[in-house]
């Protein structure tokens, strides 16, 4: 079973959260970064299970907590009789079922790799209303060297990988056909789960 380890991993060593500072003149420090934190209400810790090693500030108005949090999984012995996660608990919270888990996390990436797409789409129509042609590439052509002549004129925000932390694909038949491809959480090109945009 296919449990998507690089997102228990991703769990287990650091959560990262971006936080807004409550005033622009004055940094985050670990009880307010602890505080924020705990209020989204995900999850309930104690000092010990929410650790946060490290906060960078981003200017004024932005930061990024560093946390390392504890975490339990519950595993049991498959059909198989091999062991697989069931079931996963942040501090001390309920169960969560790792497949309803997995899931409602994909349907986040899902959601945020959707709004991406349709914000390069933006990027390369607002290029071409600009100088009145689309980005003059070849077919193949990769996502980073796309958003090289997009960023930062015709694209505020530099983006490159989809939810899952992928690059994304760009495909071109010819001028003005141009399709951005997101492999999904499958991670697999062509298959139904694949998100894409075609200009």
């Amino acid at each position: 079973m296919n449990l998507r380890m690089n997102t228990l991993r991703f769990f287990l060593m650091v959560l990262i959260f971006i936080l807004v500072a409550c005033g622009s003149s004055h940094k985050l420090s670990n009880k307010i970064a602890r505080k924020k934190i705990q209020e989204l209400g995900l999850v309930e810790f104690n000092d010990k299970e929410l650790d946060i090693q490290n906060i960078s500030q981003i200017g004024s108005k932005k930061a990024v907590a560093e946390v390392n949090l504890k975490m339990a999984f519950q595993l049991s012995k498959s059909s198989s009789n091999q062991w697989e996660i069931e079931a996963i608990r942040l501090g001390h919270r309920n169960w969560i079922n790792v497949k309803t888990f997995l899931h409602a996390l994909d349907m986040t990436r899902g959601e945020q790799t959707r709004k991406d797409l349709r914000r390069l789409v933006v990027g390369i129509k607002t290029f071409k209303n600009i100088n009145g042609f689309y980005p003059k590439i070849k077919k193949t052509i990769s996502i980073v060297t796309l958003t090289d002549i997009l960023f930062p004129r015709y694209l505020s925000t530099l983006i490159r990988y989809d939810g899952w932390g992928r690059e994304f694909i760009v495909q071109i038949k010819n001028i003005g056909d141009i399709r951005i491809i997101s492999t999904g959480p499958d991670m697999v090109l062509g298959t139904e789960d694949d998100i894409f945009l075609t200009i």
